[in-house]
């Protein structure tokens, strides 16, 4: 029975003094991951981001928000009543609105998560220096990419080509063989259809000597 209570009396100490202040971050984490950075992403980003920075206003970093734009700092961590931010979501008459559009207003429980989060020091998680659309490809705004200059230009077919020899060539990779067409048909039969082809859809393929057999 000692020995017992002396390891639940251990646990409980070792929780109070190491664990602790890791919960503390990780539920700021996890405030700031699932409650403020959708919004930001998806709310403000459209106009205060990288192709657009109305009122010279950032919101991609805690230290743009408290740098603020022209009306000054958006936040003022540990006091949201004297944080614009808060003033612009709640829809106050003397702050210009955010978002402007009415009905696209946030709710009040993300309104209140925004309080809570300046409230508690507006952590901003070490992973969240760089939004993720500042990195990945798909939040990229469209431009037209011209296709790289490649050596092995008898292997590039279309632009798609050009991009993967010059990734390759990079690598000092080369690329390897063409499939014969009865790996083609098979391929193709098995993406389109889930089955492997028929005996007679390989033969046709096969015999089939049109530049767009495939």
């Amino acid at each position: 029975m000692f020995q017992l209570t002396t390891a639940f009396s251990t646990t409980i100490l070792l929780s109070a003094f190491c664990y602790a202040p890791l919960c503390a971050d990780e539920k700021s984490d996890l405030l700031f991951e699932n409650s403020i950075r959708p919004v930001l992403v998806e709310t403000c980003f459209r106009c205060h981001g990288d192709s657009k920075i109305s009122g010279m206003l950032r919101i991609d970093s805690r230290e743009a928000l408290m740098q603020g734009g022209e009306s000054g700092a958006a936040i003022v961590p540990g006091k949201p009543e004297e944080s614009l931010l808060v003033m612009a979501i709640r829809r106050q008459a003397d702050v210009s609105a955010m978002p402007p559009e009415k009905e696209k207003s946030l709710r009040p429980d993300q309104i209140a998560a925004f309080e809570k989060w300046i409230r508690d020091g507006a952590h901003w998680p070490e992973t969240a220096k760089k939004f993720e659309h500042q990195l990945h490809w798909a939040f990229q705004p469209v431009h037209e990419v011209p296709p790289p200059t490649v050596h092995d230009s008898e292997w590039v077919r279309n632009d798609i080509d050009a991009f993967v020899r010059s990734k390759q060539e990079a690598a000092s990779l080369d690329p390897t063989p063409p499939a014969d067409k009865q790996t083609l048909i098979r391929r193709a039969t098995f993406d389109l259809t889930g089955l492997p082809p028929t005996s007679e859809a390989v033969a046709a393929f096969e015999n089939d000597t049109a530049s767009d057999a495939y």
